[in-house]
């Protein structure tokens, strides 16, 4: 950064400071300007504004939740190509795979009124195993999203009891020993990676998607 350009920037700070204290009287008191109108259910944020591609399904997916619903619904698409080395650079060396995801929670204290009580099901379908079986032969699998020809499998149900207040908990059902909850902003499973746990959203390599040094099991009763 140049010595001029310091200069300039600390000009520039200074007159918006005294700007800013000689307009302060002028200003309006914050707590008599009227309150801002809350967005109602039908304004849904532009394409290019969304957390999700329909603004959580259009302004339904607020009022699902309200009643304790929560719905959601993934699509992966990947594209992949061995250009060197591996087992196959020439034809069906490149490799189109996806997968979609289809979750549901309930909870229970909003639906029947049971205090800390939650309903978990994840569906999964998938097409393709990608080009790590016929052109590169990794030891971990170049992309975990992977698994096959899949119409819909369940793979994860499970109800789950919080007690004393989250403090302990309690999961039921066909679980995924890989994933976990948070609790006091922490992630609480075998592996509380959280920059290196998720294969859809993170790293597509499954060296990198759970420890390689952890034995786990696929998802099973639990």
């Amino acid at each position: 950064m140049s010595p001029r350009f310091v200069q300039c920037l600390v000009s520039v700070t200074v007159m918006g400071a005294l700007a800013g204290s000689a307009l302060a009287q002028e200003l309006p008191d914050p707590a008599d300007a009227p309150p801002l109108l809350e967005p109602s259910a039908g304004d849904v944020p532009s394409l290019w504004q969304r957390d999700t591609l329909t603004a959580n399904w259009f302004g339904l997916g607020e009022r699902l939740e309200e009643q304790g619903i929560s719905v959601s619904l993934g699509l992966m698409q990947v594209y992949q190509a061995n250009m060197h080395g591996g087992l196959n650079t020439n034809s069906h060396s490149d490799r189109w795979s996806g997968s979609y995801d289809l979750e549901l929670e309930f909870d229970l204290e909003r639906m029947i009124d049971l205090p800390g009580g939650g309903v978990y099901l994840l569906a999964e379908g998938s097409w393709n195993d990608g080009v790590d079986p016929t052109s590169v032969g990794s030891l971990f699998g170049v992309n975990d999203d992977v698994g096959g020809d899949r119409a819909i499998d369940v793979t994860e149900l499970w109800y789950e009891q919080a007690l004393w207040d989250g403090r302990a908990r309690v999961r039921v059902g066909k679980v995924d020993l890989t994933g976990g909850f948070d609790c006091e902003g922490c992630p609480v499973a075998f592996d509380g990676n959280a920059f290196a746990n998720d294969e859809t959203s993170q790293f597509l390599n499954g060296a990198l998607v759970n420890n390689p040094s952890v034995p786990f099991r696929t998802t099973g009763w639990a």
